[in-house]
């Protein structure tokens, strides 16, 4: 089937190509792709039945790469085609070609997908990056992107939904008609409604080595497996990704499984509060022979009796040291919580009797200056001398006074 000519250059694109430098990076690509060799992946592309004739399919394929670099709807891509000397040099249109509308666009898109050539071309653009020795193989890196759908999410629906199958309501977060692919999921509190890129990037160079789209409902954990490469040294994923079964396999295959471990989890509340006390650094110790606090408080008051019993009262039953006393055995050697309550008592004060004085700690002697305390700090001790006659003087002027006074108040 004979397809359009474009790209037969005239006088005027060569005028209007010293005008500008253009797009260095789309340049840049052109150069590095072999594009025979994509469009060799290309002819096995069915080609249209009736119609007006298409356009070469290297030209679309590049419209489509465009359109996926810029983030361009196909109404977008139809006017930057249009109007955009970079874009349609890069595809390879001159002024006076026409450029596709979005209805064409949208055509070979869609037979590209019923032709289920995506892979072969990403992996003959994947085959040339590793031919010139970019893709260095130390790690890849997996994680998954969410990617919003081109629609609005739908609303819940009004009207009560009937009952399921198992006597249940249904979700209210219902899918779209116009995309019928899209799924909810939720991440951080917030719901989402659309896709989700799974990729596998080669750790140094940030080349996309694996890929995989699904809606945003699939676990990151899915499809996980088939991003790994098999040649890498080490695998990086965060702890959604963490299975004991895929580190056995990475492991297997020669393949460090450097994946963030999953928060260990208490089964029962009594595992969770050891946990707790053993990040505080109260846990119990584990030579108390299984003993809690009230056993073990009874337990050293018991030897505490044990001990001074044996003094004033000669029936009082002594306690082996060597042997952990609890609650059952205190019993039954006579020092039950009963009748241990009035004899820890008078231990308790014999104790008290009998502990010597702590020693008290010496204070700290100040250096001798020669000064009375309350004498005054602009007082030297070179002038001690001085300072007591001025002292003494006052106090006679203050007695010679009051003498005087006396004497006015009995004339």
């Amino acid at each position: 089937m004979a397809y359009r000519q474009v790209g037969q250059a005239s006088f005027a694109d060569a005028l209007v190509s010293r005008r500008g430098k253009g797009s260095s990076v789309l340049r840049r690509i052109c150069e590095l792709v072999d594009w025979a060799a994509v469009e060799c992946v290309l002819r096995s592309l069915a080609e249209p039945e009736r119609g007006a004739p298409p356009y070469p399919r290297l030209v679309m394929f590049k419209a489509l790469l465009l359109q996926q670099w810029y983030g361009l709807s196909d109404p977008e891509l139809e006017e930057a085609l249009d109007d955009r000397a970079s874009f349609r040099e890069f595809c390879g249109f001159v002024l006076g070609d026409e450029t596709p509308d979005h209805t064409t666009i949208w055509r070979f898109r869609e037979a590209l997908q019923q032709a289920d050539l995506e892979e072969r071309l990403f992996g003959e653009i994947l085959r040339q990056i590793d031919a010139r020795g970019l893709v260095l193989r130390r790690g890849t890196l997996i994680d998954a992107s969410l990617i919003p759908a081109a629609v609005k999410p739908p609303k819940p629906p009004k009207d009560p939904l009937p009952l399921g199958p198992d006597g249940r309501a249904p979700s209210k977060l219902v899918n779209s008609e116009r995309d019928a692919d899209a799924r909810w999921t939720k991440k951080g509190g917030k719901r989402y409604f659309g896709y989700k890129a799974h990729v596998g990037v080669d750790q140094g160079s940030a080349i996309i080595r694996r890929s995989k789209l699904t809606d945003a409902a699939v676990n990151d954990t899915v499809p996980a497996d088939e991003l790994i490469c098999g040649d890498e040294k080490a695998v990086y994923a965060d702890q959604a990704y963490d299975k004991h079964e895929r580190r056995a396999l990475l492991a297997a295959r020669g393949i460090k499984p450097r994946l963030m471990f999953r928060p260990q989890q208490a089964s029962s509340p009594d595992r969770a509060s050891e946990a707790l006390q053993r990040r505080r650094g109260t846990a119990p110790r584990p030579g108390r022979a299984g003993l809690r606090a009230p056993q073990g408080r009874l337990w050293l008051g018991a030897r505490s009796l044990s001990g001074l019993g044996t003094q004033s009262d000669p029936s009082a039953s002594s306690l082996p040291r060597h042997e952990p006393q609890t609650m059952g055995n205190a019993a039954s050697n006579g020092c039950c919580a009963v009748t241990a309550a009035p004899q820890c008592r008078q231990s308790a004060a014999q104790t008290k009797l009998s502990t010597p004085a702590r020693p008290q700690k010496p204070r700290k002697k100040m250096p001798d200056t020669g000064l009375h305390p309350r004498t005054p700090d602009c007082a030297k001790p070179s002038q001690a001398g001085e300072g007591a006659q001025v002292l003494r003087g006052y106090s006679a002027d203050l007695t010679t006074r009051k003498d005087s006074s006396d004497e006015r108040g009995g004339g």
